[in-house]
């Protein structure tokens, strides 16, 4: 099941894809505007959008080219759902890299299929260091990894309200201190979008872009929810791995089942 973001501003046909992947099993999210896509964006955690072409005062491409310029959103999969089959318009999407193309009207086997095929491979999949690279790095068991994710997860999420104040002052010492603790604790277990986060909230402080800072430190939820997500993935544990035991693993079951 996928969380799918549908960006038409035709009512009739948003609603129309959206009873058809409801009926697969998908949860969906609608947008009228570009401005209310990146709203939802920022609010759930969003696993593919499903782009129209027509867009009021903007076009697809367009939505779709700010999109892959973005920090946090750039690698999210994209379906573009559209009248127009025209060649230039079709190469236009596959340059800016796009994960199918679907003509209105749209089969309902053929949503389907096209959305399975992305959801194989999560994007949020390639956001993280491997787990088993993290495990190879520190020594840890997956449910010690998964205990590291958890730490981590609490202390970014603190972190994050000791960095509000840069929305205000883009000087202040101790803010500019945090966020280089959340770099060095987003390296220790792999996220490397939230690094990667970092480096533009830096980039845009140096910037003296104050209005950009505050937009992206806003937008952290999102990364918050991605690490949620991934310290609630449940991993079959190794065999033996349960009796090993490691730092901070304790309480958990003896198959090694990692906590919720």
């Amino acid at each position: 099941m996928a969380q799918i973001l549908v960006l038409d501003d035709d009512e009739i046909s948003g609603r129309l894809l959206s009873q058809m992947l409801r009926k697969s099993g998908h949860q969906v999210e609608t947008a009228l505007t570009p401005e209310d896509a990146w709203r939802v964006m920022s609010e759930v955690p969003v696993d593919l959008l499903i782009l129209d072409t027509e867009l009021g005062e903007e076009y697809g491409w367009d939505v779709l080219a700010k999109i892959r310029k973005d920090v946090i959103f750039r690698d999210l999969p994209v379906i573009v759902h559209s009248t127009n089959s025209r060649r230039d318009v079709v190469e236009r999407y596959i340059d800016l890299g796009v994960q199918g193309i679907l003509i209105k009207p749209c089969r309902a086997d053929r949503l389907t299929s096209d959305v399975e095929k992305v959801m194989q491979h999560p994007w949020s999949d390639h956001l993280f260091e491997p787990e088993d690279v993290v495990r190879s790095r520190t020594g840890l068991t997956a449910n010690g990894v998964r205990d590291l994710y958890r730490d981590a997860l609490e202390q970014l999420s603190v972190a994050r309200e000791s960095i509000e104040v840069l929305k205000e002052n883009l000087e202040d010492a101790s803010a500019q201190a945090r966020l280089a603790a959340i770099r060095s604790c987003a390296v220790n277990v792999g996220f490397e979008l939230m690094v990667r986060f970092v480096d533009a909230v830096r980039a845009a402080v140096k910037s003296g872009n104050k209005e950009a800072v505050a937009e992206m430190i806003d937008r952290m939820a999102v990364l918050l929810r991605l690490l949620e997500e991934r310290v609630g993935q449940e991993e079959e544990p190794e065999e033996g791995e349960g009796e090993e035991g490691s730092e901070g693993e304790s309480g958990e079951g003896e198959g090694g089942e990692a906590a919720a």
